[in-house]
């Protein structure tokens, strides 16, 4: 799996899928009937990575291929009472897409074996973006599935296997036009190399929401899992493959993802991250007509309409002159704009601040993070549940790309410097223990010095604890590629790329030693250190690493207790420990343990 956090959740759907159709998880590729590599699309570099892997997995199909042959050869001098037939033209060696299927008859035991090189299948985004092109490497891939066709993956692998045919009516590339019946259909491609098969078709209604994942790790082994809300994105930045690889933006029904996270508490998790593309702008209508939620502490919730988070009784869902002219500051952050009006998706709609405060009271001990979101989707209520929920996480990623209204405009973000900045200003405002994170593009079309020199005075502004940071890259079909030109030099991206990282190191190193050596911090205990086995690992609230100097503590955190207690117990994965911050760098804290304790008791002690 390469890429994203949604890549490792739709990997966790395609291990359901498969083992309901019969299939088990195998270690090792030389031991795998299919091999199925889930891409990501959204940079050069990525992508390239992946063209890597799959010139590795063909040299293993190579090599089960010599094996059979030999094989064949043996077993046709064989006397034993065994025939065999080597079917699908492996005999030449430049097929190496072919389904070399060995068939042995054992007329002793009457039983037939069949025996395959394996299925290589390229899913996710990059197989959404260039589709048949993948097909036409040279016999890198067998396989072809887009994002929302993981459900027909048993029939696409045994028709790549040669074991059943595909169904070979075409194929859509409109991510606008599909429903989810739709993509039962695929395209079986002849190639110079064999048969192979392909469904990229985007649907606007799959949420995979009826599946339960195949969890890669046990609650004993990582604390932590993923749960996806909705799927695809409709912002259409300048610069984003996502909406083409991904589709239009659809949200999981509110009950199934409850349901999820209930079930996971139950497992023993910890920890939680919600998942989306653009996880912020979840909005429900599987109700239609907007269905009624009473929550844990009794407020009813209809149509979206929640009267304890958005601040007062008397906010009712009055259309005013104001939001009637703008059809934006009903649901968005003050200063910011989409491409489209929400109010299409978000009327009598359950939004995700309803979803949020809904799942942070499945279990006070389980914390909740949610991303990726997108700044414009941060309203009030939102900020204040971060605020008021001891497990929800107090970082919050908001996603500047650059810090220069004029590359913003450009970019078609939505916002200007000053609209994000005011942003920045109200969450600080109402979360003041709060850290940020973003993701900064350098280098976009048209980018001058003084463009990035904004972006450096607003990453000093802010001072990020976190960062996603890359150079431009131009992927076909956005807006960018079809309407800007690529003009800033790779010498001068690369420049610039390396002064914001250097910036943001600094910034957060300063950050760190102002405000978290000397203070005590809940960790989430998620395994041992890279380096020692004498010490452990974890994450505070704010999603900052922690190196812990020690794998025992106290039972119980006392704050105030002056003891010398030597009654030490082992800390395990899972455990939540109250920690004094030594030290720390640009990227990781260190600590010594104050003693085991629970989310609501480390809290409660203020």
């Amino acid at each position: 799996t390469y890429g994203c956090q949604m890549n490792v959740s739709d990997s966790e759907i395609v291990a359901s899928v498969l083992r309901d159709a019969g299939y088990e998880m195998v270690d090792a590729p030389d031991d795998a009937d299919a091999i199925l590599v889930n891409t990501c699309a959204i940079r050069d570099g990525a992508e390239k990575k992946i063209w890597h892997r799959l010139a590795q997995l063909r040299a293993i199909k190579l090599k089960h291929t010599r094996e059979l042959k030999k094989q064949l050869k043996r077993d046709r001098q064989d006397v034993s009472g065994v025939f065999t037939g080597l079917t699908n033209g492996a005999g030449d060696d430049s097929n190496t897409n072919t389904k070399t299927v060995r068939e042995s008859f054992n007329t002793k035991t009457n039983t037939k074996i069949k025996i395959t090189t394996p299925v290589v299948g390229v899913l996710g985004c990059m197989g959404e973006r260039l589709k048949e092109k993948l097909l036409q490497h040279d016999g890198l891939c067998d396989l072809v599935a887009g994002p929302d066709a993981y459900r027909d993956l048993p029939r696409l692998i045994n028709a790549a296997r040669g074991l059943g045919t595909g169904d070979t009516s075409s194929y859509s590339t409109d991510h606008e036009s599909r429903s989810s019946d739709e993509s039962e259909s695929a395209t079986g491609t002849k190639t110079s190399s064999g048969n192979a098969v392909i469904n990229v078709q985007l649907s606007i209604d799959e949420t995979y929401a009826d599946i339960s994942p195949v969890r890669k790790n046990a609650p004993s082994v990582s604390p932590s899992a993923f749960v996806s809300i909705m799927r695809g994105c409709d912002n259409m930045c300048a610069f984003c493959i996502v909406p083409f690889t991904r589709g239009r933006e659809r949200s999981r029904p509110f009950a199934s993802i409850i349901d999820e996270v209930k079930q996971l508490s139950e497992e023993g998790y910890k920890e939680i991250t919600l998942l989306g593309q653009n996880v912020n702008s979840y909005a429900d209508r599987s109700g239609s007509s907007g269905p009624s939620i009473t929550t844990k502490g009794g407020v009813t919730t209809n149509g979206g309409f929640h009267p304890e988070l958005q601040g007062s009784p008397d906010t009712e869902r009055v259309t005013t002159t104001a939001q009637r002219a703008d059809p934006f500051v009903k649901y968005y952050a003050p200063g910011f704009r989409s491409v489209y009006k929400p109010g299409r998706s978000r009327d009598d709609a359950l939004r995700f601040g309803e979803l949020l405060n809904e799942v942070s009271e499945v279990d006070p001990e389980l914390r909740i993070r949610f991303t990726s979101p997108h700044p414009k989707d941060f309203p009030d209520d939102v900020l204040e549940i971060v605020r008021g929920k001891n497990n929800v996480g107090k970082m919050l990623h908001m996603p500047a790309q650059s810090g220069s209204s004029s590359v913003l405009d450009r970019m078609k973000r939505g916002y200007t410097r000053e609209a994000y900045l005011s942003l920045v200003d109200s969450v600080r405002a109402k979360i003041p223990d709060v850290a940020i994170s973003s993701d900064f593009i350098t280098g976009f079309c048209g980018e001058t010095d003084e463009e990035h020199s904004d972006t450096l005075s607003l990453m000093k502004h802010v001072q990020y604890e976190h960062a996603f940071m890359f150079h431009y890259s131009a992927r076909t079909k956005t807006y960018a590629s079809r309407h800007f030109t690529d003009d800033v030099a790779e010498g001068v991206k690369k420049k610039r790329l390396a002064e914001i990282i250097a910036l943001q190191r600094s910034e957060a190193l300063q950050v760190n030693l102002r405000n978290e050596v000397g203070a005590t911090r809940l960790v989430l205990i998620e395994g041992f250190s890279k380096k020692s086995n004498h010490e452990l690992s974890g994450r505070t609230c704010a999603n900052k690493r922690v190196v812990i100097h020690a794998a025992v503590a106290k039972a119980k955190y006392e704050p105030n207790d002056g003891s010398n207690s030597n009654l030490l117990i082992p800390l395990r994965i899972g455990d939540y420990v109250a920690v004094t911050i030594t030290n720390a760098n640009a990227s990781t804290l260190f600590a010594q343990p104050l003693g085991r304790t629970t989310v609501t008791e480390f809290y409660a002690r203020g």
